[in-house]
């Protein structure tokens, strides 16, 4: 997805500088660590020059058989659909209005879920490299398929490219297209 938003993003300058970024060590050990690429790079940063990070988590697997959205924290029902074919929007409070783009883009697209939650190093919905930017007050979300709370393929040897929606994808990078154009002024 990140190499096809690379080729899809106009060759304009844009109004703002555009990053596009593949961290290494987002696994155990390092991941909770200073050591995660991401932990480097947001410590770079300054929180008045970034507009925000958009993380891009696992984003090709869906589902439209009934339950296969796995609980993702106690209650989730109430909030996020039961079958696994929508894309979730996760972020804090300060990256309500990143949410907010990305939620109008997207949406029209596919099935989109924002959850706007405070930051937490103990829930799931922290699980990449977008935790490393909340405590250090830059807007971040991560889009996501919910990765291994609905992939029964995750970091298994049938995680193949025959599971992905390619479909869906595609759905995805318009709406990111559109979404990272309006955000750095394209």
């Amino acid at each position: 997805m990140l190499l096809e938003l690379a080729r899809a993003l106009p060759r304009t300058r844009p109004q703002y500088t555009i990053e596009l970024i593949a961290w290494d060590c987002e696994e155990p050990p390092y991941f909770g660590t200073d050591d995660m690429g991401s932990a480097h790079h947001a410590a770079q940063c300054s929180p008045g020059d970034v507009r925000g990070l958009i993380c891009l988590e696992m984003l090709g697997y869906f589902s439209s058989e009934p339950g296969s959205q796995p609980d993702i924290f106690p209650g989730h029902e109430l909030l996020l659909p039961t079958v696994g074919n929508f894309i979730a929007l996760v972020g804090d409070w300060q990256a309500l209005g990143i949410a907010r783009a990305a939620f109008r883009h997207l949406s029209c697209e596919l099935p989109t879920v924002r959850l706007n939650i405070p930051f937490s190093h103990g829930t799931d919905l922290y699980l990449s490299d977008h935790r490393n930017y909340a405590p250090r007050n830059i807007p971040a979300i991560m889009v996501t398929d919910t990765a291994m709370l609905r992939n029964p393929h995750y970091h298994e040897p049938t995680d193949t490219p025959a599971t992905l929606n390619y479909y869906a994808m595609d759905h995805i990078l318009s709406g990111l297209t559109a979404l990272i154009r309006e955000l750095s002024g394209c």
